[in-house]
């Protein structure tokens, strides 16, 4: 557990409880884990932050959750800025988020090749300046999720940005979500690809995987 108050505006990969998150180098296939953990508090940052964890990799995530308010630049989330080959379980954020660029969500700023699974946020997601062509990929939940697989998310915040902003996942290619709520308002879009669940929805140029959406 951790109660904080980082000012590091000019640093990136600050996290409430932990600032990287990465696999050991010894073993081809090993995972850290993470369970049972809690941070609150404020960040200012500038990328790769989050409210429990500011970046990840190769990790298994249980039973978490942030209610820390971040201000910064991009790939900001709620409980982790980015991540990738991570799964997440029965977690949730509560702190809001004010972003300069781009790559915000109230709960993961950037996933890739990670699933999670009963996760939830309710935090803002706000572009300090909605004018700027360069706050974008903002939502409720996830910035963007790409080659992932999602199962029972919701979100209730508000969101505003400048282009691909959502209540949900502002862009997302190559995944597969089941049962998915979005309950806020996107209170200011000055450009386009604004949705209630998706901004943007395309397939993964890497895989070709197309993205599947069910019960949402």
């Amino acid at each position: 557990t951790a109660s904080i108050n980082i000012q590091a505006p000019n640093h990136n990969s600050v996290g409430g409880l932990i600032g990287t998150n990465t696999k050991t180098y010894l073993k081809a296939d090993s995972f850290s884990t993470i369970s049972n953990s809690y941070a609150s508090g404020s960040i200012k940052c500038s990328e790769n932050c989050g409210g429990l964890i500011g970046a990840s990799n190769y990790a298994r995530i249980s039973d978490c959750h942030a209610s820390t308010n971040i201000n910064g630049n991009q790939y900001l989330g709620g409980l982790i800025g980015s991540i990738y080959q991570t799964t997440i379980k029965n977690s949730h954020a509560t702190g809001d988020i004010n972003i300069t660029n781009y790559m915000g969500g109230a709960l993961i700023g950037y996933m890739e090749n990670s699933s999670a699974e009963n996760i939830y946020a309710t935090g803002d997601v706000k572009a300090i300046n909605s004018n700027n062509p360069n706050a974008n990929n903002i939502a409720g939940a996830i910035g963007a999720v790409v080659n992932s697989i999602i199962t029972n998310i919701y979100a209730t915040g508000n969101v505003s940005g400048y282009t691909n902003i959502s209540g949900l996942f502002a862009g997302i290619s190559g995944s597969q979500v089941k049962n998915c709520l979005s309950l806020g308002n996107i209170i200011q879009s000055t450009d386009y690809s604004i949705g209630g669940i998706i901004g943007c929805l395309g397939t993964s140029s890497n895989s070709g995987q197309t993205t599947t959406i069910t019960n949402c």
